[in-house]
């Protein structure tokens, strides 16, 4: 937070070298624990992406209209379906658990480092071009962008992990939970068997269902982060709505831990009194 207030055009470096150290540690922790194929979900993947994006750029020469389409495609995901996630996955700041503070990060933070890029890109002083010049889009790049090129480039992105990810999931990835690994849509066919099973039993089937569903759901986020571009005003406050939303289920989270553990202690005290008692 400190590093996205005093020199939010520095911020992505930051974020780009957390990438490179927590997720490859979160998948080498997810392994022994049947959950590393939920690095292949899009968010996830997006997250990579943006790494990857963010260290090439200074030591490769690149297009800059190259960049400047990764650039809209990956605040598409960030202001689009990563920061839904927010709200949908129910992510908590719960500092004691590296897990946790993982699943926050990959969605919390890019819509902060997409934010940021842009809203530098197009200022005057500490602009990314002078703090960086030659690595992002200028001014005149980004003031050019419509929102329709905003929602064309995340769908292209979104299009070709959707393809790739649907052909496994259809194939193999269906099998993985009878494997010992789990996925997104076993987690999802868990929770929401009696609306895929609208479709049949039909394993396949379902998975097409959820695939569906999926892609028309992020096809809409898109949308919504073109807004976020065209009205700076709209994404702070979207960016500060789902901020709330992180505190509002930390508390909650921290909240419900306390009561049970003094529930249990109550409890406990109880049975030892009863113990006396009787003694």
């Amino acid at each position: 937070g400190f590093i996205m207030g005093r020199w939010p055009e520095c911020f992505w470096v930051f974020y780009a070298a957390e990438c490179w150290v927590a997720i490859p540690l979160w998948i080498a922790r997810a392994w022994a624990s049947s959950r590393a194929l939920y690095a292949l979900e899009p968010c996830w993947v997006m997250n990579i992406i943006a790494a990857v994006y963010l260290t090439v750029t200074p030591v490769l020469d690149i297009d800059m209209q190259l960049r400047l389409f990764a650039l809209q495609a990956l605040y598409a995901a960030a202001l689009g379906f990563l920061s839904w996630s927010i709200l949908t996955s129910r992510n908590a700041m719960v500092l004691h658990s590296f897990s946790e503070m993982t699943f926050l990060s990959i969605h919390a933070k890019p819509p902060l480092v997409f934010m940021a890029l842009k809203r530098q890109g197009l200022r005057s002083v500490h602009s990314l071009d002078q703090s960086w010049p030659g690595l992002f889009p200028v001014a005149a790049d980004l003031q050019a962008t419509s929102v329709m090129d905003i929602v064309r480039a995340g769908l292209v992105l979104y299009a070709v992990w959707w393809a790739i990810y649907g052909v496994w999931l259809l194939s193999w990835g269906v099998g993985m939970p009878d494997k010992g690994l789990r996925t997104g849509f076993s987690t999802v066919q868990g929770e929401f068997s009696a609306w895929l099973k609208l479709v049949g039993n039909s394993q396949r089937a379902q998975a097409a269902l959820y695939m569906t569903v999926h892609g028309v759901a992020c096809a809409a986020s898109f949308l919504w982060a073109a807004v976020c571009w065209r009205y700076e005003w709209f994404c702070i406050l979207w960016v500060l709505a789902t901020f709330i939303r992180v505190l509002w289920t930390t508390a909650c989270r921290y909240a419900t831990d306390i009561l049970e553990d003094c529930s249990s202690k109550l409890v406990s005290s109880d049975t030892a009194g009863d113990t006396q008692s009787a003694s």
